[in-house]
């Protein structure tokens, strides 16, 4: 099925429903603008939100539109998440209830904390798994 096809055939569904859509992490005007015009504007008390890391897609969502800006975290606040949430499983950290990092993967992640610059989403996926964090250290040599 083409775009346009797949377009017409969400357009068709929802036009006579009241709906509900939520989009996450829009990268692009364009992505969001050809998706947009596949919703109709029904007057039925529809609404779509949709998140963005960039302000451009946020300011271009429409002319009914609310952009709530998440505030940064500071360095230390993404730190402290940081540890709260990623789970190091061969790391028992009982002697240092402060830092549940194995000090062998500290410096590299105190580095992905710092590129992140108090945004909290980019690590979160690798930060839950094994895996993810052997490709962070392997691809940041």
């Amino acid at each position: 099925m083409e775009t346009e096809d797949l377009e017409c055939h969400l357009h068709e569904l929802l036009k006579e429903s009241q709906y509900l859509v939520v989009i996450d992490d829009v990268w692009d005007t364009d992505a969001w603008a050809s998706l947009r015009s596949a919703l109709p504007d029904n007057t039925k008390g529809s609404r779509v939100i949709i998140t963005t890391r960039i302000k451009l897609v946020a300011e271009s969502s429409g002319r009914r539109k609310y952009v709530h800006e998440l505030p940064f975290l500071q360095p230390e606040e993404s730190w402290e998440l940081f540890c709260k949430i990623v789970v190091f499983s061969d790391y028992d950290g009982v002697n240092d209830k402060t830092n549940r990092c194995p000090p062998s993967l500290e410096e590299l992640a105190r580095d992905v904390v710092k590129k992140c610059r108090g945004q909290k989403m980019p690590w979160l996926t690798p930060g839950h798994s094994r895996l993810g964090w052997a490709i962070v250290k392997k691809t940041s040599r």
